[in-house]
């Protein structure tokens, strides 16, 4: 990782701090956008430390499409550091010659804003937001790099949509219909699973075809999809005691009858959170996003700034995560949640999707309270062989 990137971007986030602690009296938005520069900050500092240190371990920790992703997460940072800097600097400058109340600075941050950002101050909150997706990719990069290890590359079962994903879909779904029951705040609105290397229904083929591969072992061959899910994975979900509510059955025929498919050409825009599974999976996703935002901005369709809030392509959409970082570490080493393979025996193979399906559901547990402030409703380990319904809880959001 090129030092000089990271530099840059402090320097530029530190300068609109700056100026930020020196004002005193501010309209409460611009003292949001000021506290969120200031995290920014810390979390930069840490990749500073870490780039700067560069020991073997931090140096090889990411691959070249994860640094690409992460140099592309700097440079879109840089014209918004500008920007907020710019914003506080003017605002400053204005005041001191015309100070007044709180009626009247708030009048003048909605000037300043126009000014600057050429939208409406309003548009305030969409800043707000692309900070925090700054910070949380940042944040994800980080715990990527200091891995006390670095895992070896590992040939895989090429990602199909008939195994994990599915698993989480299925997980997902039994854990939010529990919620909403019991009163809960859930807040994902639609949860999906596809293939990478699947043909059907994706929109994608040529460009996943064409990808820069960080190896050549993670470049798979293209199935045509429209398979079940694995029966034993299924199975490992389903037939148990746990979560064993009226609902469980209709979303059970829901999963198992469902077939195998590609992915969207919108997915990057449409989910907030793209799942990952392993190194090799989090690495292709981020270059297959950052060839399809190529795509875009030479279609002429992304011809806007990414660092602008409400731009058809910005950061607060599409964050690909490494779902094993929501698994506690072993031996100071993130885990990857590597797929079963095929086992003659049933019984032992349904063992392992067992033992796989629990440590899918710990670390999505987590995900939805680190990510998505879910609070887990009373009976959501509920291990019972009668059927049950589950009563209102009325729980704290």
């Amino acid at each position: 990782m090129d030092l000089g990137f990271v530099v840059t971007a402090i320097d530029l986030v530190e300068k609109a701090v700056a100026v930020y602690k020196r004002i005193k009296d501010m309209p409460a938005q611009m003292a949001q956008i000021g506290q969120k520069m200031e995290r920014l900050s810390t979390f930069l500092g840490h990749l500073h430390r870490l780039v700067e240190m560069e020991t073997q371990s931090t140096k090889n920790a990411l691959l070249s499409g994860q640094l690409d992703d992460l140099r592309q997460l700097l440079v879109d940072m840089k014209p918004t550091a500008k920007k907020v800097h710019s914003l506080f600097e003017q605002y400053e400058k204005k005041m001191i010659s015309q100070p007044g109340d709180s009626g009247f600075r708030y009048k003048m941050f909605t000037r300043v804003w126009l000014a600057v950002f050429d939208n409406p101050a309003d548009q305030a909150e969409a800043l707000l937001v692309q900070l925090d997706d700054y910070r949380s990719s940042l944040r994800d990069y980080l715990a990527l790099m200091t891995w006390a290890k670095v895992s070896e590359l590992r040939p895989q079962i090429s990602p199909n949509n008939i195994g994990r994903s599915v698993v989480a879909q299925a997980l997902l779904s039994l854990l939010g219909s529990l919620t909403v029951r019991t009163g809960g705040d859930w807040r994902l609105k639609a949860v999906q699973s596809a293939g990478f290397f699947v043909r059907r229904y994706s929109e994608c083929v040529q460009t996943i075809e064409n990808l820069p591969y960080s190896h050549r072992t993670f470049r798979k061959p293209i199935l045509p999809g429209g398979a079940p899910p694995k029966t034993a994975a299924m199975a490992a979900v389903f037939d148990n005691h746990w979560m064993n509510y009226s609902f469980k059955e209709s979303i059970r025929k829901s999963m198992t009858t469902r077939m195998s498919r590609g992915l969207s050409g919108n997915i990057f825009s449409y989910f907030d959170f793209i799942v990952a599974f392993t190194l090799r999976e989090h690495d292709n996703m981020v270059r297959l996003k950052a060839a399809l935002r190529k795509e875009l901005e030479l279609s002429g369709s992304g011809s806007r700034s990414v660092s602008d809030p409400g731009t058809v392509w910005h950061r607060g959409k599409g964050r690909v995560i490494q779902l094993g970082m929501y698994l506690a570490r072993r031996k100071g080493q993130l885990r990857e949640i590597l797929d079963v393979p095929k086992i003659a025996d049933p019984a032992k193979e349904r063992d392992q999707w067992n033992k796989k399906v629990s440590e899918i559901k710990v670390a999505l547990k987590e995900f939805l309270k680190q990510e998505m402030e879910w609070v887990p409703p009373t009976g959501v380990d509920r291990v019972d062989s009668t059927p049950g319904n589950p009563k209102p809880q009325g729980l704290k959001s």
